[in-house]
Order: structure tokens, then sequence, then C-alpha cells
């Protein structure tokens, strides 16, 4: 039976390939904004570290990742190409997940809560995708 450390090791190595990969694919949209399969790299890459941090009983880091997933599926259904302020939104949110899970692993748990700049970027990212009178965002 696998230890609380060994899961940890584990989960921590498979995020930084899913946060690797999620910075790929916001670097190609960044050229590409209308690149479907890039969108879909972030949204597996988000969808897989929220069940993994929900698995470790890790809040914060899920609930900031099944924003960052919700966020990218809005553009990906609406298949509107990722803006801007969605992408600088998107890879803010990618640092800052990257952030708390460093610190989640560090402490061996979830002793890390939801601080005001990360509140600040979930409240944005209920708005990335979202078609508004005026246009899109």
């Amino acid at each position: 039976m696998r230890t609380t450390d060994d899961l940890l090791v584990v989960f921590d190595a498979e995020c930084r390939e899913h946060l690797a990969a999620m910075r790929r694919a916001l670097d190609t949209l960044e050229h590409r904004p209308a690149d479907w399969n890039a969108v879909s790299v972030v949204v597996r890459g988000a969808h897989t570290i929220a069940g993994n941090a929900a698995m470790m009983a890790l809040t914060a880091p899920t609930k900031l990742a099944r924003a960052l997933e919700q966020a990218a599926i809005r553009l990906h259904g609406g298949r509107q190409a990722a803006g801007m302020s969605a992408m600088a939104l998107m890879r803010e949110s990618v640092e800052a997940l990257d952030a708390m899970l460093r610190v989640c692993v560090q402490q061996a748990g979830d002793g890390v809560s939801l601080d005001s700049r990360v509140e600040r970027v979930l409240n944005r990212l209920e708005g990335v995708g979202v078609q508004t009178a005026a246009g899109s965002t």
C-alpha cells in the first residue's frame, strides 16, 4: 500500500506533466487562437488535475482547476477563438494553480487557501467564453 508521501510524489509528477502541456497549448493559442486541439489540451489537463486534486482532498487547487476547465470548455464549446484577455487569464490561472499545487505538495496536504488574487482569477474565469450583448470575451 502506498503512503501519502508516495501518492504526493506521483500526484506532483502528473500535475507537472499536465501543467507543462497546458503551457505549450497556451503558447500555441497565442499564435493560433482558433486551434481547438490546443484548447482541448487545456481542458483535459485542468480536468485531470481537478480530479486528482479532489482525490487527494486538496480543495483549493480542485476549485481553481475546475474553474479553468470550465472556462476552456466554454471557449471550445462556443467555438470562440481565445482573445488576448482570455489567454492572459488562462495563463495566469495555470501559474496560480502551479504555485498552489507546489505549496500543497510541500506541506503534504491542503494547507493552502484561496488568497484574494486567486479569488479574483476565479471570478474572472467565470466570464471567459461567455457571449455578451456587445460581443464576446
